[in-house]
This record gives C-alpha cells, structure tokens and sequence, in this order.
C-alpha cells in the first residue's frame, strides 16, 4: 500500500492552489513554484473536464472511479511529450470550494488522472496542474474566464515560449484571449468538439480536421447559436481553432510544426 502510494506520488505534476489549505498542500505548493520547465519552445495548456476526461456535469468528478480518460487524449498528451513540449492543465474545480470535495480528494483524483493517462501512454505526462477551488460568486482572478492561472503559467515556463491554450467552453477561450491581452503573447486558441464544445458551436461537428473560426465564420457556422450570439463574445474570444478533440489539435500542431 506504502509502495502504490508513493508510485502515485513522485508521478504526480507539481499542483499550485489558488488557496493554502493545509501544509501538505502547502508543499506542494512551495515545490512547485520553484521548478521552471525549460526544455520546450511550445506549452500546451489544457483544461481537464470535456479535453482530457468526459466531463460528467455538475458538480463535476467527486470521485476517481468517476474519472473517465475521453479516448485518444493519453496517446494526444503523449505526442505532445515525445514532440518536446510542456504541458500543464488549467482547471476550474470549484466543487472544492463549495465543500462538496475536499483537497486531498482532488489530489486523489489527479493520481488517477495520472495513472490512467500513463497506463495507456508511457509518455502521458502533464509537467503542472492549476487548479482554482474558488466558487464563482468570489470573483476570483484565478477563475476562468479570467486570466490568472494563465498568467502563473505564462510566469512559470520559459518567456519565449509559444503557448497553446485548448479548451471546450467559451470561458476556456475568454481566459486565454485575456491572458494575451495582459501579456502581450500571442495564445493559441483551439476549441474541441468534446465536452460543451459541440454545443457552443450549436451541435455541429467540425466539417474538417482543423476549421479556423473568424467572428463572421462563427456566426455563419453557428447560424448565430446562443454560445456564440455575443458580438462582445465573439470579439474577445475570435479567431480560434475547432477540432474535434484533443487528439485532432495535437495532430494540427504536429504538422504544424513539421511545415
């Protein structure tokens, strides 16, 4: 039991908390922000639920036996790896902060995040976990559709970096929109079709591999849906990418970077 815990630990990505619960997230937070990943010239920011897991609603995964890898996303976060670059997930668990999931509840479902993406990928590692336990009446800066997790990330890993932010929501594309504003750094947008993303894009399916979405190409695409109705909307979060999953942004990113 000993031995499967610490296995579970030293693969586990450093976690940075928008809050100190405890001391033992206390050090874990402290490790994490002494470590720099300076290997890369691409980092690959992901949301969790609906880009690496089957989003299951609210209040989102209490328990790790609920956790379930969409398929292809180990073999994508593996690519991603064997091709050099970092990667860090960026996640709104607001379930903490509303009690219904302790800290190391959550800790405990990253491990099986962890273990699951490996077992089907030896490569499948994420460098760093952001995590914002805030509810979302607190106005959180760390809360996406705010930037601030993105900034950590963007101070964290090398300033010459490129960066690639994919989500399913449009809040997942605000954050990395503001992000970029704050900064001045260019964040690529990719919007995939699993979890909401098929719904904020009015129930169609990207009709190619990769389908470039301008303000005016959203609309005529959408038929002017509600997720993307919003002039202000599609102003902020404009242009971005639509793939069908994470796989297919990682294929994109790995032609482009051999073209």
């Amino acid at each position: 039991m000993v031995a499967q815990f610490w296995s579970c630990f030293v693969t586990r990505a450093p976690i940075i908390y928008g809050l100190i619960f405890n001391k033992r997230h206390e050090r874990l937070r402290c490790r994490s922000a002494t470590l720099c990943c300076t290997a890369s010239s691409n980092l690959v920011l992901l949301d969790r639920d609906g880009v690496i897991n089957h989003d299951i609603g609210s209040p989102g995964v209490t328990n790790p036996s609920d956790f379930a890898l969409i398929p292809g996303s180990a073999r994508a976060v593996g690519l991603l790896k064997r091709m050099g670059c970092s990667t860090a997930l960026v996640t709104n668990q607001s379930c903490v902060g509303k009690g219904l999931l302790s800290p190391s509840r959550l800790d405990d479902v990253h491990c099986k995040m962890a273990e699951m993406l490996r077992s089907e990928d030896t490569d499948a590692v994420i460098d760093r976990i952001y995590v914002c336990t805030s509810t979302r009446e607190s106005g959180d800066i760390r809360m996406k559709p705010n930037p601030g997790m993105i900034l950590e990330a963007v101070e964290n890993f090398r300033p010459d970096c490129s960066f690639f932010f994919v989500g399913d929501t449009v809040t997942d594309l605000q954050a990395a929109s503001r992000a970029s504003a704050v900064t001045g750094k260019i964040i690529q947008r990719i919007l995939v079709s699993t979890g909401y993303g098929m719904s904020v894009m009015g129930g169609r399916i990207p009709t190619d591999p990769v389908v470039l979405m301008t303000a005016d190409a959203a609309i005529e695409y959408t038929g002017g849906h509600d997720g993307m109705a919003a002039a202000a909307v599609l102003e902020e979060i404009c242009p971005f990418l639509y793939v069908k999953d994470l796989g297919g942004a990682v294929d994109w990113l790995f032609e482009e970077s051999h073209t």
